[in-house]
């Protein structure tokens, strides 16, 4: 498989896929950094980027980062990721870094190694807890 399949590969799989492997580091990431990069747009212009998470504040960093605050709230208390303690990283990536960048699904997701990720700071959730909308766009009611 040369360069340019593995990147239609995984750019198609990518943007289709919900969830796949989460989590699996020693899964995805040789993956992307095999076909880096893997886009479905350009990447916004500049040296870098300051990109966030939304995820549970006691879980290792993941690959899946945003450039939209927005959208990593969503996913700080999306139903299929159950958090108890929700946060949203913050953090910067040079763009030599971005292994990926996909706006399929309108979350403007950048894959990174996390390890790259620097000037990280946690943030706490702005979003209301009792109504969240989740990717699907369906309403959640959390118990407060």
């Amino acid at each position: 498989m040369t360069g340019d399949d593995l990147r239609v590969l995984l750019r198609t799989w990518w943007t289709h896929a919900d969830c796949p492997f989460v989590g699996d580091l020693k899964v995805l990431l040789p993956m992307f950094q095999a076909g880096k990069p893997v886009f479905d747009a350009s990447l916004l212009p500049g040296d870098g980027f300051t990109i966030f998470r939304g995820q549970c504040r006691s879980r290792p960093p993941g690959i899946s980062w945003t450039l939209r605050r927005e959208t990593a709230e969503r996913f700080a208390f999306d139903s299929r990721y159950p958090r108890r303690d929700p946060v949203i990283l913050r953090g910067y990536v040079l763009r030599e870094d971005v292994l990926g960048y996909f706006i399929g699904r309108e979350e403007e997701e950048v894959i990174v190694d996390p390890t790259r990720v620097t000037e990280r700071s946690e943030e706490p959730p702005l979003v209301p807890r009792t109504t969240i909308r989740t990717a699907a766009s369906s309403v959640v009611r959390l118990k407060k």
